[in-house]
């Protein structure tokens, strides 16, 4: 339950933390930067088609996830 002023209200520290939703925009924003920066491969991967042609696939996105 949410009640402001109860000697017990966990959250009480955060009721006017609005820095913290600033400095979450501003970190977000960063990101959006550094993934607009990243070049796009020259011709788009085309579609896997099988079990084992998935797995590869999404191992490689793994592997460009991690070199960031």
């Amino acid at each position: 339950m949410l009640h402001p002023g109860s000697p017990s209200a966990k959250y009480e520290e955060y009721r006017e933390a609005w820095h913290l939703m600033r400095e979450a925009l501003d970190k977000k924003e960063e990101i959006k930067e550094d993934a607009n920066n990243v070049e796009e491969p020259a011709e788009p991967e085309r579609l896997p088609r099988t079990a084992m042609e998935r797995m590869e696939a999404s191992f490689r996105f793994v592997k460009r996830q991690l070199e960031r």
